[in-house]
């Protein structure tokens, strides 16, 4: 029965992020808020003056990221399930435990690595001129993305006295 359980939840989120890929991939871009694998040079395209080969090529990158993250975090959460069911019996097995652990630490080490080998291989697709443009692009949404989680409005300077009130 539990062995049964563990694959209807595993099927459930690979057809749930295999949904949730294809329609990614048919707008042509994330509906998920604050994802952080948001395709995000395609998005540039303008600001960086992508080629129309420069262009193509960094989407299918993108693409074929787009959907090895989505298979790949769906591994991690059904390892994940499969450790939560383990540590609920009452005499876990410790060592399959610490095992189970060390194949989520070892997933999510893989997804993070293809993220960088993927951001690798786009820098290489840009012109120097353009991974600077690139690079400026991001610190300013860097620094958006840190005024929202702080609650300040964009574009409002900080109103605060130097030493914090």
């Amino acid at each position: 029965m539990k062995h049964a359980r563990k694959i209807l939840a595993a099927a459930t989120i690979v057809v749930l992020l295999g949904t949730s890929a294809s329609s990614v991939l048919a707008s042509g871009t994330s509906n998920t808020v604050g994802q952080r694998n948001n395709p995000k040079v395609g998005r540039f395209a303008t600001e960086l003056n992508l080629s129309d080969e420069q262009l193509q090529r960094i989407e299918e990158i993108e693409s074929a990221q787009e959907i090895q993250t989505v298979e790949m975090r769906a591994g991690i959460k059904v390892a994940e399930i499969e450790l939560r069911d383990m540590m609920r019996e009452q005499n876990a097995n410790e060592s399959a435990v610490i095992v189970k652990v060390e194949e989520i630490g070892g997933l999510k080490t893989a997804l993070r690595v293809a993220n960088v080998r993927s951001k690798l291989a786009i820098n290489k697709i840009l012109t120097p001129e353009q991974l600077q443009t690139l690079r400026s692009l991001d610190r300013q949404r860097g620094k958006r993305d840190k005024n929202r989680r702080h609650g300040k409005k964009p574009g409002r300077e900080d109103l605060r006295g130097i030493d914090g009130r």
